[in-house]
């Protein structure tokens, strides 16, 4: 029998490989270098490969799109058994359907995936993220906002000892959730929670929701009026704190956002401004990670990807919570609404039955809204180069803008004569009233800049500040309904920004020569103040910077005399005497273009109607006020220091 020839193994020798030899693998020296007399060697160490470096980004996209696959399997595997029976019918006559319909996708389909890869490719560039904006089809994987998620198993759990002692009390702990959906919740619409249910099952929960349901239960402990409510609060605010960073990198979602938004609320109102604001800033970034300024854009005729209600109700919420931070902080807004492309806030009540504190919360996002891209016009640059007329023309249409708006509110926003109107109403026109008078320094700047360049004081002038007072008298008459109909107890603190703002406007007024217009404008900055003291019983930190504010510029401004009454008893008389004037201001012909007046009534019956459509500025003879002795240009001289003063108007 002829021996089989060795075959080439896979390992041979050095020798052997450099002049191509067979080689049997004979150990420790194979036949042919022994017959050779030549050194067999033999290298038994694998050849290192050099390691190809690859993007960790674009490899931790691919496992996000694996996940996603892996995840939809079943539901293919579904759907790919209830197409069994129709697809066995077309599979049965192969030849009369598939030739025309190939024929038909060589000539169509080239040019409609073009128009579609454009389209998507375009909405991939918008989110400034191409890796995660792949997957923007629900049915290859699932929205961006969850492929930005990590597996909550992996992130890590802690222990029990982390967490404050009440936890173990499941009393308090639904009574401390159910004060924040009745009295934030509610009124800002932070979460979609209607009951403190999903709140009992913490603190084993994922991570985002811990750190969501801890920021709830921190800002619900500062209505909760027990001796250690303010301890309790510090520690769920400071377990939030020591979570964040875990969450941004383990558990992105929108909870976080909510939570971070929440916590936001309750620094401002407590007066931690910078926290505040640090918060705010937080929940800024991971809104633009998530994409949800963005929401609008997957809205494509080739894409069926819908934003969840929640995502957009996220956003506004967020929206409204940065709005709420510049007019009390006097910053710059987190997001500009020119970069801003999100379903209208109706989009979410519409297919539910909304609540009052909805359509409310709808409303005051539409008026935010608005009101930033009217004012994007003044606080831009080439405003100060539009001649005086032109200036006032912007302002009035602005002011327009406005009231027609008011006038298109939803009908149960209407304040109705005779009742305790209900909070989200009184909130509403609160908003309105800010709305108007946020506009005060691109007014004061233009008439100070008239008086100082000596040039005629536009006849617009009169009715502005008319305007503006009648605002602010507005704003302290709805405070005072609130705190009469709801009292302190649980009082929104951001009444205390509402006073603030009015308070300024009337002190501004005591620098009139008119004596019984200065009158009025005392009562009213005293009645201000006596409303911060008593909010300052809950809210204290925030109430003394007020009225601190106020004091420091009735000092400035040379009208001491209008504070001078610190006296609770007395605060209390002056607040008595404090009534709406029985006359209005004479009506006074200044073309439309000037129209603002805040919903002067022409009869008393449809005063009777709608009694939130009343002018309450006194007629103290508005036609012999010395607007030049009113002295803008030192006012408004200290309303250009925003250093000094955080309550600065303007956004």
């Amino acid at each position: 029998m002829a021996e089989t020839p060795a075959k080439p193994l896979s390992f041979a020798c050095q020798s052997c490989r450099t002049s191509k030899r067979r080689c049997d693998g004979l150990k420790p020296e194979c036949s042919t270098c022994k017959d050779g007399n030549k050194s067999c060697i033999y290298i038994t160490e694998p050849k290192k490969r050099k390691r190809k470096y690859w993007d960790e980004q674009y490899v931790k996209s691919l496992e996000n799109q694996v996940q996603a696959l892996l995840a939809n399997q079943s539901k293919n595997d579904v759907h790919s058994l209830s197409g069994t029976s129709s697809g066995s019918a077309r599979d049965s006559h192969p030849s009369q359907e598939q030739p025309a319909s190939a024929g038909q996708g060589q000539r169509d389909t080239s040019p409609s995936q073009s128009l579609q890869a454009m389209e998507e490719l375009s909405v991939m560039m918008w989110r400034t993220n191409l890796a995660d904006g792949v997957a923007i089809d629900r049915d290859n994987g699932p929205d961006p906002i969850s492929m930005a998620m990590v597996n909550q198993s992996q992130a890590p759990r802690y222990p029990p000892h982390h967490f404050p002692d009440c936890c173990r009390d499941h009393d308090r702990m639904y009574e401390i959730a159910r004060l924040f959906l009745e009295n934030i919740n509610g009124e800002h619409q932070f979460t979609q929670y209607r009951t403190p249910d999903p709140i009992l099952e913490f603190p084993e929960q994922r991570t985002d929701l811990v750190f969501l349901h801890a920021a709830i239960l921190a800002a619900g402990a500062t209505f909760e009026h027990r001796p250690d409510s303010h301890h309790v609060s510090d520690e769920f605010a400071c377990l939030c704190e020591s979570l964040v960073f875990t969450c941004f990198r383990t558990a992105p979602s929108i909870y976080i956002i909510q939570g971070l938004c929440i916590l936001s609320w309750r620094s401002l109102a407590l007066g931690h401004d910078h926290l505040g604001w640090t918060f705010l800033s937080m929940a800024a970034g991971m809104a633009v990670h998530l994409r949800l300024h963005v929401l609008a854009l997957d809205e494509m005729a080739t894409n069926h990807v819908r934003p969840s209600s929640e995502s957009v109700q996220t956003f506004w919420s967020f929206y409204m919570t940065d709005r709420t931070s510049i007019s009390i902080l006097g910053r710059n807004c987190m997001l500009p609404w020119r970069r801003v492309n999100v379903p209208p806030i109706d989009d979410v009540y519409q297919n539910q039955e909304a609540d009052l504190g909805q359509i409310s919360f709808a409303w005051q996002c539409k008026l935010w809204y608005t009101h930033d891209q009217n004012m994007d016009q003044i606080f831009s640059s080439s405003f100060e180069g539009l001649s005086l007329a032109d200036q006032v023309h912007l302002l009035s249409s602005i002011h327009e803008g406005l009231r027609v708006f008011f006038k298109s509110r939803d009908e149960r926003l209407v304040i109705k004569a005779g009742g305790v109107t209900p909070k989200p109403v009184l909130l509403f026109h609160m908003a309105y009233q800010m709305a108007v008078l946020v506009t005060m320094p691109p007014f004061l700047r233009l008439f100070a800049t008239a008086k100082t360049e000596k040039q005629k004081i536009s006849q617009a002038m009169p009715l502005v500040l008319q305007s503006l007072t009648s605002a602010a008298a507005c704003m302290v008459r709805h405070v005072q309904n609130y705190c009469k109909w709801y009292g302190f107890k649980h009082s929104n603190p951001l009444l205390i920004h509402h006073l603030l703002s009015a308070s300024i406007v009337h002190l501004m007024n005591t620098t009139t020569t008119s004596i019984p217009f200065r009158r009025y404008s005392t009562r009213s900055v005293r009645s201000c103040v006596n409303l911060l003291h008593k909010l300052g019983r809950h809210w204290q930190l925030r109430s003394e910077k007020s009225i601190k504010v106020i004091k420091t510029l009735a000092r400035r401004w040379n009208v001491e005399s209008t504070v001078l009454y610190d006296n609770g008893s007395e605060l209390d008389r002056l607040a008595e005497d404090e009534q709406a004037p029985a006359f209005q201001a004479p009506a006074q012909d200044f073309g439309e273009s000037f129209n603002f007046l805040y919903e002067q009534q022409s009869t008393n019956e449809q005063a009777q109607q709608d009694i939130d459509q009343q002018n309450y500025f006194p007629d103290m003879g508005l036609g012999a006020l010395d607007y030049e002795f009113l002295g803008l240009s030192q006012i408004f001289s200290d309303f250009g220091n925003g250093s000094d003063l955080s309550w600065d108007f303007g956004g």
